[in-house]
Order: C-alpha cells, then structure tokens, then sequence
C-alpha cells in the first residue's frame, strides 16, 4: 500500500483495518466510508469513499481508491481508480484521479481545475479547466461547459454536446513530434472550438 501523503510504499496484513505510514507516521484507513452529513477533517482510504446526497467532504483533502460523489466536496478529492458523480454535485478545491465519470442525469460543478487520466461524461460537467491525459468521451446526453479541456482524445457521440476551447494534451503532442509529425500542425489541427447553441 502507498501512503497518499509521502508516498512511501508498505505491506500491510490482508485482515488490517487501518495503518501507520512508517515514513511520515500518517493515519491510513484500508476500509470503506460514507459520509451522510458534514465531514470536516482530511480522509486517506484504500477502499471506497461514498459521499451521500446530504454530505460533504469539508477536510483539505479526500483520498480513496474509489470514490462515489452524490454531495459535495469543499475540500480536494483523490479518486486514485475513479470519481464518479451520481448526483447534482460540487468540488470546490478540485480534483485528480484514474477515471472521472458522470453518470447519466448527474452534475458536476468544479471551482478548480480537474486532472485524470480519463473521462466518460453521460451527464453535465462545468468547470474553468480540465485535464484529461488519455480518453474523454461525452455521450449522447453528456454535456460539457468549460473555459478549456486538455484531452489525449476525444469523442462525442451524437446528441452529446461541448462548449469550450479544447486542445490535444501536450504528452500527445510530444508523442506525435517523435513520430515525425510537427507539433505546430498537429497542435493546430487538434484545437477546437466547439459551442452548443
């Protein structure tokens, strides 16, 4: 297991309920949580995070492996495998992870920038910026309104719609340079703006 503050890997027991980082001393939860109601200090989990449609996250920072969001966060979320948003939800400090997922007929309404490595948007996404280093895909009732999105690539289904200014992520870009393609065109070619009426 990695500690989510120094980073410092250990092995703990299969049965073990909870740990110590042996580097930074942190307090690190292997369960699961749901918070129903207000949550005030910060939470390290191996397990899944649930926050419920009437909680929310107020600690500076949240991480699980898995985290279910329903309410709202005023506090950074860690979602190390997935985020994914189930109802009309808020984050207020921003979030980073494996996978962002908004479910069909969810919301999720970001104050700061997000950052994963992939992205699957069924239902709406607003939020200033967006980075996504591999896949984003918007379905058919997906929406996004953003100042901007970074993508790896990006794919919207017909009825999915985006308002915003995208552009290629620049691992992408590095990656097409060294196959003999030029950043510029490719930069260029991969920008877009796209808006709904």
């Amino acid at each position: 297991m990695a500690c989510a503050d120094c980073g410092a890997v250990q092995l703990v027991a299969e049965e073990a309920q909870s740990s110590s980082c042996l580097e930074c001393g942190r307090h690190l939860e292997l369960g699961h949580r749901e918070i129903r109601g207000e949550h005030l200090g910060n939470l390290s989990l191996e397990g899944e995070l649930l926050i419920g449609p009437k909680g929310n996250f107020g600690g500076a920072k949240g991480r699980a492996a898995r985290i279910v969001l329903q309410g709202r966060a005023s506090g950074f979320l860690v979602g190390a495998e997935w985020l994914r948003v189930e109802g009309q939800s808020k984050i207020r400090s921003g979030a980073k992870g494996g996978q962002l997922v908004v479910q069909n007929g969810a919301s999720l309404e970001s104050g700061d920038l997000l950052q994963f490595d992939s992205g699957e948007i069924l239902g709406e996404l607003r939020c200033g910026t967006a980075r996504f280093a591999g896949a984003l895909r918007v379905g058919p009732q997906g929406r996004i309104v953003a100042e901007k999105i970074y993508f790896g690539n990006l794919t919207v289904e017909t009825g999915g719609r985006v308002a915003c200014f995208g552009e290629t992520h620049p691992s992408v870009i590095e990656a097409e340079a060294e196959a003999g393609r030029s950043p510029e065109k490719m930069r260029d070619a991969v920008s877009i703006r796209a808006e709904t009426n």
